[in-house]
């Protein structure tokens, strides 16, 4: 299976298709689930309105959903 392929290339391969979906998706979750709602809204300077709302949701569902999503389309080829 590899035996053409330079290691560099492996590596390569193995560090997009893998591992930089799953820390996305796991700094996501911290972010959403994990980290306390006022670090969060300190950090990013909004206070709870609508739009520290909104990205919450997107960051708690969609986007673990979606990263997820795309490394199972990744895999599978």
């Amino acid at each position: 299976m590899f035996e053409d392929v330079a290691i560099f290339r492996i590596i390569d391969h193995s560090m997009v298709n893998n591992l930089i979906p799953t820390s996305a998706c796991f700094t996501s979750i911290f972010l959403g689930l994990v980290m306390p709602r006022e670090a969060t809204c300190y950090e990013l300077g909004l206070d709870e309105s609508g739009g520290y709302k909104l990205w919450r949701t997107v960051v708690r569902s969609m986007t673990p959903t979606s990263i997820f999503l795309v490394a199972i389309g990744t895999a599978l080829g």
